[in-house]
């Protein structure tokens, strides 16, 4: 008879040898009885199958799935959920580590509660060991209990957070492979479909800033991945006839997602180019609101000066990346 765990924890593993070691540590080592721990071996070309065959031979509850294709963090996820055996499901970043108490307190309260998603605060540190701040999902500063689209539209991260297992049987929801920024999208419509959530903003999970990581990455050519993770996310929504339901979130997913990519272009890109920023110009016009007017979510939660950027770079694309290569230039 098969053993049944209380939480299923799932770890992609790629490039990542210098630290599975502290992650795996801050989970065989979890106070919760019952945990089950499914690393991922994504086809790797470090040497991080040999750490994590060495933690399954000595720790009965640790499983090696070891991938001889990489089918990326989406798809590593998505083979994890497919053995997991515990009540609840939660992810953690290869590079990053967890408080030892972290799934015991998070079970306990999904199942005081019965909450099918509970989420817990988290740092976020460098690589000096230095942290930079504490947040926890949902602290969206509007004001008022926390509602369907408010849950739609929460921090990308997947981690830090117990999912129960029955509800992604129930929908099917998994993440996109072969594309970055799955999270975005399973976050997403993971938000569609909560019916008890929960939070302890005790930050209980450690985010370890990576600068050598994909999404880091000078000229990185995945950037136009959080696109594509947009797209499935409206192609979900419209299927499924919650688009009008859930409209203003929606409208906020898309204005957020272009003018992070914008940024993340002007910010990380040697040679920006204009065409590149007119066709997100074009996506971003094609939104019926007026930014920081009537959305509640644009109005709020962006920033004075991320209101003034984004009306600018709406109005000229253009004038927006002369002003940018002009402030860069003072900066350096």
């Amino acid at each position: 008879m098969m053993k049944e765990y209380k939480v299923s924890v799932i770890v992609p593993c790629y490039n990542a040898e210098q630290f599975l070691t502290r992650c795996l540590d801050s989970l065989v080592n979890q106070t919760l009885e019952g945990i089950e721990i499914i690393c991922v071996n994504d086809a790797s070309p470090d040497n991080g199958i040999a750490i994590l065959r060495d933690y399954e031979a000595r720790y009965p509850n640790v499983v090696v799935i070891d991938l001889k294709e990489n089918v990326r963090q989406g798809g590593a996820r998505n083979r994890g959920i497919e053995i997991a055996r515990g009540e609840y499901i939660g992810f953690v970043d290869a590079d990053d580590w967890t408080a030892s108490d972290m799934y015991e307190k998070l079970y306990i309260r999904a199942k005081e509660t019965g909450a099918d998603v509970i989420a817990c605060g988290y740092d976020t540190i460098n690589s000096t060991g230095k942290q930079l701040c504490q947040d926890h999902p949902v602290n969206l500063g509007i004001g008022g209990p926390v509602t369907q689209s408010d849950l739609i539209i929460q921090s990308g991260s997947i981690w830090g957070k117990l999912i129960a297992k029955e509800l992604l049987i129930q929908s099917g929801l998994r993440f996109p492979e072969q594309i970055f920024y799955e999270d975005n999208y399973f976050n997403a419509i993971l938000g569609t479909l909560i019916q008890h959530y929960e939070v302890i903003p005790e930050p209980l999970y450690h985010y370890y800033v990576n600068t050598n990581s994909t999404t880091h990455k000078r000229n990185s050519p995945h950037i136009s991945d959080r696109l594509k993770s947009l797209d499935l996310q409206l192609e979900y929504m419209q299927s499924n006839g919650l688009t009008l339901r859930y409209a203003p979130a929606i409208d906020y997913l898309i204005v957020r997602t272009i003018f992070n990519t914008v940024m993340m272009y002007l910010n990380t890109f040697d040679n920006p180019t204009l065409p590149f920023l007119e066709d997100l110009q074009k996506r971003l016009k094609d939104q019926p609101i007026q930014p920081g007017e009537r959305n509640k979510y644009i109005k709020r939660l962006f920033t004075r000066r991320e209101k003034f950027y984004l009306h600018f770079f709406r109005t000229s694309p253009y004038l927006f990346l002369m002003f940018y290569k002009i402030k860069q230039q003072f900066l350096h």
